[in-house]
């Protein structure tokens, strides 16, 4: 696949005046290509292969917005129509938008829109997907909170609203998501998610978008220059337009220790029923140019997430690390 891509350029227009003390900074990135037709996908008929015959034009094309300014204030836009996919009526098969708020205040940040929301190591509520660490030796997942969204991976994130709050070292969170996801339920009412994103037949086409995804819940967390503690709780409800639906309900204790010589992190979460799971992991300095992490994951199996697969890993491998590095 081949792209022509402007990454980045400036909005015209969207440029600093200095005489208002008021400016908006904004960056567009654009893509687009033409994937190679399949042999007869985008000559077959749909009624007559309802599963391979693609609907919409091998072009793909992606136009992705940001901008912020000074007043704290940013926004996020994507769209994506990805090969063979049709057009919604004049929009793009995904659309990401966000409206944020930064402040110093009481009200440290609030969204309106898509956003991610990252907690402890994972086990009970992570929507990113990436493992953000300071070396290969450390495993451990630093979590950012809440922050905004406006990517391409159609199953990444919330939809909704998000506020913090700033009280000294304390943190509050708390959250709404009410978004559609791609998927369906099966005869035994099991639900199966379409993660791909791509939506290019009749089948993908009977799935987009078919399953509501309630989420709501609030973390709290202490933070101090050598401690930091967290309790999340939260609640998921996946439903269909046939009134097929279950609940979860999450809550996670979460803790990470800086040491002299490193640190310790650890986080237990747990579902409805008591089927815990547990990460315990360190990473610590033996010598100055030696390194040793190592992690321990242990899940109930019969642990239950109806994101389980998307929203972080069910194992993790490299659980025991040395690695030498150069002073």
């Amino acid at each position: 696949r081949l792209y022509r891509q402007l990454n980045p350029i400036s909005l015209p227009g969207w440029t600093r005046n200095s005489s208002r003390r008021e400016h908006i900074f904004g960056k567009v990135w654009w893509r687009f290509g033409r994937r190679t037709p399949l042999e007869n996908a985008y000559s077959r008929s749909p009624r007559t292969h309802p599963g391979s015959a693609m609907l919409g034009s091998p072009n793909y094309w992606l136009l992705r917005v940001k901008g912020k300014s000074t007043g704290g204030i940013s926004f996020g836009f994507t769209g994506e129509k990805d090969a063979g996919e049709p057009w919604q009526g004049y929009s793009p098969d995904h659309t990401s938008a966000y409206l944020a708020y930064q402040g110093e205040g009481l009200i440290e940040r609030l969204i309106i829109g898509d956003y991610l929301l990252e907690v402890g190591q994972g086990l009970c509520l992570w929507t990113g997907g990436q493992l953000f660490r300071a070396s290969s030796t450390d495993m451990s997942r630093y979590s950012r909170g809440i922050h905004p969204y406006s990517g391409s991976m159609e199953m990444s994130g919330m939809r909704g609203l998000a506020m913090r709050l700033r009280l000294g070292k304390w943190r509050s969170e708390s959250f709404f998501s009410n978004r559609n996801i791609s998927g369906r339920f099966d005869e035994k009412g099991h639900a199966t998610l379409q993660i791909d994103g791509l939506h290019q037949t009749l089948t993908d086409q009977d799935r987009r978008k078919s399953l509501l995804l309630r989420e709501w819940g609030h973390n709290l967390r202490y933070s101090s220059k050598n401690l930091r503690i967290g309790l999340a709780i939260s609640k998921h409800v996946l439903s269909s337009k046939y009134g097929q639906a279950f609940n979860v309900l999450h809550i996670g204790l979460n803790g990470r220790h800086i040491l002299k010589t490193g640190q310790l992190y650890w986080e237990m979460a747990s579902n409805e029923g008591l089927r815990p799971s547990i990460i315990l992991g360190g990473t610590f300095r033996i010598q100055r140019q030696l390194r040793i992490g190592s992690e321990i994951l242990w899940q109930h199996p019969k642990i239950f997430s109806p994101l389980s697969t998307v929203r972080h890993e069910a194992h993790r491998s490299g659980m025991n690390n040395i690695q030498f590095s150069a002073a």
